[in-house]
């Protein structure tokens, strides 16, 4: 235990004890509801003992999932694992120690639940005790930290756990003399699971034991070895080694041939993740033979049950010796995510029948076949294109380690081409399962960015004192925003896009002078000649209020009128030429859509447009239309019959919008106002578009707020427009999705040219109601 004690248990005795800590969960759980996705989630925060087994098979016996929480974790991490999942209950040893992230969570002490349980029943318990079974049930759910590091739930049913037992058994049984098997990895990570479960459930061989390793002791490696051969775990007697989560390199496989001579030990790279139960391919290494394939050690032959597909962009399989983006189906897949995250990850197969493999999980990893086994080539995210050719992050990494004085190195890709971008660090931060913490070296480049910006020379020539305050604030923000690449001197004269600006990082530095006290108007700030112009737009909080100064000082001369029968011909060629000449989705699909495609909607949605009254018109001061907002009713939309290659496109917005409406909105008619077109003269200048779409979303959240509706939804596809929603008018992102991955019904892949960065975002903005009185 964590008291340095020893303490021993019996089958019989977990078993019992099971039963008992199973019948006071139920009994404290009556009247508990499953989760959004049908599961009975338990939270354990529990530090391993001889009490931690007992507990989590009294969850499983219970008919629930256990969900390891790590009270260790940042508190946003832990408030948001516990809002997404809603567990019925978390099991805790210091609930009186547990951070606000536990606030409006059920919680109990697990002395409390044992005490309560020693005076129930030891027998087992019957089905009709147990929460309700389901189809395929789930029994953990571990959270993973994500590309992004935001946490993702994934949810592992009894069958993917078993498929993953049953094959470590067939193929690697445990020997005469391992008969103690150790348990010490921590709960949160995927390979707990086979180190729990394996020697207790192992099949057609005698039970072992489980020895509960405390963490303290696996911190430290020789406290960890002591321990171990206590317990007739001698390393050199060790025959099989794992090597699992880390790309395993040809020289250190290469060493451990050289070191064991003999052939009795083997080496085995694993390869896998959280949603495909840990381990879905395996190579073994038992000489030299075994070890270098093209460069590289494989990742081998997929684990009973399971199937690897190679794939292209369209889903097609690829040739031997080709590279192709790895897919999984078979039984070892979880069921997917918490909350239904990223259904784009787990898709339908269309390269099987079998009910068994009608779903596939996409790795995100690249790979090939060379001599029959599997190749490992790198992260589909970790590809990065410098001077128009792909070039792997690993490849870096692996060519940087070669050099003489190089222990490791990690390579990672902050806002590509723009800077110098080299970490220099004493070591490298540890997940706690061991790999690299990529987020927080991605955080610490971050600040040393920040810091070098800091130190940049100002020239404030021509500057009137009282400007000085906010020339300071816009000098040091632009510089923050623009790093050591800025192009030339920061100064009163200098313009924003000479120094190295665009339109997406001019939003974002309106958004930085606001954090700071300044605003000025987006479409103020383009269109200003000079940081000069940009100070002389600029008013300080204790000037203005925001509202005021979010407003441009054009909008005044701006008319906004709903839509009537006067504006179909501008409605028409507005809408038209903004998605068939600028669309940033449509210009993808191939053969292209029509300019009387849009016509032919624009027909059949006229008469309900102009019905409904949502939908508006801009005018400029001299009375032309300049800008369109089409808007709709979520619940109350008109159903119209497409023929054209549109309905490419709303499938596509209805497989993203839908479940999100349909689910996690509110519902009903008059709830939800769905910004559906939002178009802008194509003669208005880069300043004057800008100024239009900021007006129009303006004026869009008035609208919603005085026809009580409680927010606007809305997907966008324009980088620019999806700034604005988040950066100034606050909409929050629900979805973010990578539009080349889309299948359509059909099962083609009409987005597939589109390049990784081109996302359609759907958000939600809520607006408040109205005062009265």
């Amino acid at each position: 235990g964590n008291d340095g004690k020893e303490a021993r248990r019996s089958y019989g005795e977990v078993n019992d004890f099971g039963n008992q800590l199973g019948r006071a969960l139920l009994a404290r759980l009556a009247r508990a509801e499953p989760n959004q996705d049908g599961d009975w989630l338990i939270g354990v925060s529990v530090t391993p003992s001889d009490r931690l087994v007992p507990l989590l098979l009294a969850i499983l016996k219970a008919g629930a999932a256990y969900m390891p929480i790590d009270c260790s974790a940042p508190e946003h991490r832990i408030r948001h694992i516990l809002n997404e999942a809603k567990p019925v209950l978390v099991i805790t040893e210091k609930a009186e120690e547990l951070s606000d992230a536990f606030d409006g969570v059920e919680v109990v002490n697990l002395k409390a639940l044992e005490s309560a349980a020693s005076a129930l029943p030891k027998d087992p318990l019957s089905c009709q005790e147990c929460f309700p079974p389901a189809h395929n049930p789930t029994a953990i759910v571990l959270y993973t930290s994500g590309s992004t590091g935001v946490p993702k739930g994934v949810r592992l049913s009894h069958s993917a756990v078993l498929n993953r037992l049953g094959w470590q058994w067939r193929v690697f049984p445990y020997g005469a003399s391992e008969m103690v098997c150790p348990f010490k990895t921590a709960l949160t990570f995927v390979d707990s699971v086979s180190e729990i479960w394996g020697p207790l459930l192992v099949q057609h061989q005698t039970p072992r034991t489980v020895l509960v390793v405390p963490r303290k002791i696996v911190e430290d490696p020789e406290r960890l070895i002591d321990l171990l051969e206590h317990y007739k775990n001698k390393l050199q007697d060790l025959k099989l080694w794992i090597c699992s989560g880390e790309t395993l390199a040809v020289s250190l496989a290469e060493q451990f041939v050289n070191y064991f001579k003999t052939g009795f030990h083997m080496l085995c790279n694993f390869y896998g993740s959280t949603e495909i139960m840990g381990d879905v391919s395996c190579h073994v290494i038992t000489g030299p033979q075994d070890v270098n394939f093209d460069g590289k050690v494989p990742i081998g032959t997929p684990v009973d049950n399971t199937i690897l597909y190679l794939l292209d962009k369209d889903l097609n399989e690829v040739a031997i010796g080709e590279t192709g983006e790895l897919y999984v189906s078979g039984n070892n897949l979880a069921k997917g995510y918490v909350n239904g995250r990223d259904p784009d990850r787990f898709i339908h197969n269309p390269h099987s029948v079998d009910p068994d493999y009608n779903c596939l999980y996409r790795t995100g990893d690249y790979g090939k076949i060379v001599k029959g086994t599997l190749i490992y080539e790198g992260r589909t995210d970790s590809q990065v294109k410098v001077r128009g050719h792909r070039v792997d992050l690993a490849e870096i990494e692996a060519s940087l380690s070669q050099i003489k004085g190089i222990e490791k190195a990690v390579v990672l890709c902050y806002k590509p081409g723009e800077i110098n971008q080299v970490l220099i660090t004493e070591k490298f931060p540890l997940l706690i399962n061991g790999k690299v913490d990529r987020q927080s070296l991605l955080r610490a480049y971050e600040e040393m960015f920040s810091n070098i910006s800091g130190q940049m020379v100002f020239d404030y020539s021509g500057i009137h004192q009282d400007k000085m305050e906010a020339a300071n604030c816009l000098f040091s923000t632009v510089a923050e925003v623009l790093g050591p690449t800025a192009k030339g001197k920061i100064s009163a004269l200098a313009n924003f896009y000479d120094l190295g600006g665009n339109s997406l990082n001019s939003v974002y530095t309106v958004t930085k002078l606001r954090e700071s006290g300044y605003f000025i108007g987006i479409s103020d700030f383009i269109s200003a000649k000079s940081l000069q112009a940009v100070l002389d737009k600029m008013t300080h909080e204790t000037e203005a209020s925001e509202v005021a100064c979010l407003s441009n000082s054009n909008w005044n001369q701006l008319k906004l009128e709903m839509v009537s029968e006067k504006h179909k011909t501008d409605i028409y060629r507005i809408i038209t030429d903004s998605f068939y000449e600028k669309a940033d989705l449509e210009r993808w699909i191939e053969p292209p859509i029509l300019k009387e495609d849009y016509t032919d909607l624009l027909d059949k949605l006229w008469e309900p447009l102009v019905e409904k009254n949502l939908s508006f018109v801009v005018k400029s001061e001299v009375d032309e239309v300049v800008g369109v907002t089409m808007n709709f009713d979520a619940h109350d939309e008109p159903e119209v019959n497409i023929s054209s290659r549109l309905l490419i496109v709303f499938n596509f917005l209805e497989y993203l919008e839908g479940p999100i409406r349909d689910r996690r909105l509110p519902q009903g008619k008059g709830l939800i106002l769905h910004s559906f077109m939002m178009g802008t003269d194509k003669k208005l200048s880069p300043a004057e578009n800008v100024e239009i779409i900021e007006f129009m979303e303006k004026e869009n959240i008035h609208l919603a707020t005085s026809r009580g509706f409680h927010g606007i939804f809305t997907t966008n596809t324009n980088p620019l427009t999806q700034q604005l929603g988040t950066d100034v008018f606050h909409y929050e992102t629900m979805h973010n999705y990578q539009v080349n991955q889309y299948v359509a019904p059909d099962r083609t892949r009409p987005f597939r040219k589109a390049p990784d960065e081109q996302k359609a975002v759907c958000s939600w903005k809520k607006c408040a109601p109205l005062k009265t009185g």
